[in-house]
């Protein structure tokens, strides 16, 4: 498991095979910061969705139709 994470980490640029990485390098703090926000960002859109669905139950179920109807239907708007 340890050789498929350091495979996909040289081939993300974040590892050189046969080197030496230092864990505080600028790269490495990037990704991590970025993952964080990554990680804050989803948790935001989470956290407003269960509010939205304590507020307005019934949104979500409108919204899923709503989606399902707009997939349905051909590219140039009119019904199949």
């Amino acid at each position: 498991m340890l050789d498929a994470l350091l495979e996909r980490l040289a081939a993300d640029g974040l590892a050189r095979p046969g080197g030496k990485m230092r864990t505080d390098s600028a790269r490495v703090i990037a990704a991590v910061r970025d993952l964080s926000r990554l990680e804050l960002a989803g948790e935001s859109v989470r956290a407003c969705l269960e509010a939205l669905a304590v507020a307005a139950p019934g949104w979500r179920e409108e919204a899923s139709r709503r989606q399902v109807a707009e997939q349905s239907l051909p590219s140039d708007g009119s019904p199949s």
